[in-house]
């Protein structure tokens, strides 16, 4: 079994998680009430490290539709730059 230890920086896990949140927010003007999206599929490259209490954001944009699969590009950013 794996030992729990304290993180310092902001994780892949946690970076992935604020992209998918911009994915929803991108398609949020486009949903109707109670309606939701899902990822199925992350493509991820983790380039940096971010301490603890930095500023981190991501932008979502569509670049493709296909019914109800929509693909996007997403990048985050912490005050350093691309992450």
């Amino acid at each position: 079994a794996g030992q729990l230890r304290s993180v310092v920086v902001f994780s892949t896990p946690s970076m992935i998680d604020l992209m998918e949140h911009a994915a929803r927010e991108a398609l949020h003007p486009f949903l109707d009430d109670g309606e939701e999206s899902v990822g199925s599929v992350v493509q991820v490259e983790h380039l940096a490290a971010t301490p603890i209490g930095a500023v981190v954001r991501a932008e979502a944009t569509v670049t493709a539709v296909d019914g109800k699969q929509i693909d996007f590009e997403i990048a985050a950013f912490d005050e350093a730059g691309l992450i």
